[in-house]
């Protein structure tokens, strides 16, 4: 396959693991009816339906992990994108650039320098403050020679040095404000920094805590902070009471995101998943998939 090739392969993983991740986020910004939150842990990962304060989305496989600088799935993407926020964003119903954690940025002519202009009174789901520092620290530890071979997505999004491309340096030059330095133009950079993978902000704090890698304890900015994780059972988020942008505020408490073939079958089957991401390979009646 030429390198051209791969790369559009690339690029299509990334628009589809994006397309998945914001189907997930809009369905958990709607109101729906199931279990509570602290019922979500049974065995089977069944929920009971009669309450108004959670959304069950059964999705085709458990996620690999939930940093996004460890990931390559979409399966992960759609859990990550509720827990963590990007510098920019896309429309919900295009590939057309917003406004995410950057409320502004700029480009040189030459295409060589980015500067962003960061949302302030934004905090993380542990507390901390969000600023250029945070922005820096995500960024760098994808770069070499800090990125390592389990980073994916790295080279993709950040480039590299042998290759010639992607980020030189990035640099705070305020309290809420970057700087990023290519090392040659890059005309899909900025949809790059959009994506689910590699590019979501991650808590410095929760970095530090979890010795770089927060796959089994992420912290982000978004709507909704991450609670459990019962292995080939579910995940389960709650809303953010301090989110900082009341337009995407979670409006529905919780999210109870059903794992693993057993448990998706069986809420299938009780009619109790109100949302599915594809029908898998189970032998399990297409009618499931959707609301009972």
């Amino acid at each position: 396959m030429s390198a051209l090739s791969e790369m559009s392969v690339s690029r299509r993983r990334f628009v589809e693991a994006m397309g998945a991740a914001t189907m997930a986020t809009a369905f958990g910004m709607v109101g729906c009816t199931s279990q509570r939150a602290s019922e979500a842990g049974s065995s089977t990962g069944a929920t009971a339906t009669g309450s108004t304060d959670t959304i069950t989305f059964s999705q085709g496989a458990e996620p690999r992990g939930l940093d996004p600088a460890y990931v390559d799935d979409g399966e992960s993407a759609k859990i990550m994108c509720n827990i963590y926020e990007t510098l920019l964003r896309y429309a919900d119903d295009s590939c057309d650039l917003l406004p995410g954690l950057a409320s502004d940025y700029t480009v040189s002519d030459d295409g060589l320098t980015y500067v962003f202009t960061l949302e302030e009174g934004v905090t993380f789901q542990d507390g901390t403050d969000f600023n250029a520092d945070a922005v820096v620290t995500n960024i760098e530890r994808q770069l070499e020679p800090n990125c390592t071979e389990d980073m994916p997505y790295a080279s993709f999004v950040y480039g590299s040095e042998a290759d010639g491309n992607g980020v030189e340096s990035v640099e705070a030059t305020g309290d809420y404000e970057v700087t990023i330095t290519m090392r040659s133009a890059s005309t899909p950079f900025l949809k790059n920094l959009a994506m689910a993978l590699a590019s979501p902000i991650v808590s410095p704090k929760a970095i530090e805590d979890n010795n770089g890698n927060v796959n089994e304890h992420p912290v982000g900015t978004g709507p909704y902070e991450f609670v459990s994780w019962s292995r080939n059972q579910n995940v389960v988020l709650k809303a953010y009471d301090k989110y900082w942008n009341s337009e995407r505020a979670a409006k529905t408490p919780n999210i109870i995101f059903v794992c693993g073939h057993p448990a998706r079958v069986a809420v299938y089957r009780a009619h109790r998943s109100h949302v599915a991401a594809g029908r898998g390979h189970g032998p399990v009646p297409y009618r499931h998939a959707f609301l009972g």
